[in-house]
């Protein structure tokens, strides 16, 4: 799916919580629009360091299993990182 990107995105949030980035905003004295734009920055680094680690130990269960089945018995299961 292709989308056409634009700088501006409308996003509703309650008060609260826009009272809480203005207020942090002020406290780091940066702009909402750097506070929101870290926090989102954050969450899909988050997610990207997640997948990996996901796919990093669905391999070592691969490599377990892989050991298992020919009856070798791994002491050291970090060794193998």
């Amino acid at each position: 799916m292709s989308y056409i990107i634009d700088s501006k995105i409308a996003l509703r949030i309650p008060k609260t919580v826009h009272q809480k980035l203005i207020e942090l905003a002020d406290d780091e004295g940066v702009s909402l629009n750097t506070i929101i734009n870290n926090a989102v920055s954050n969450y899909i680094g988050k997610s990207e360091y997640d997948y990996e680690i996901r796919q990093k130990i669905e391999a070592l269960l691969h490599i377990l299993m892989f050991f298992s089945s020919r009856g070798i018995l791994c002491k050291n299961v970090f060794s193998l990182l």
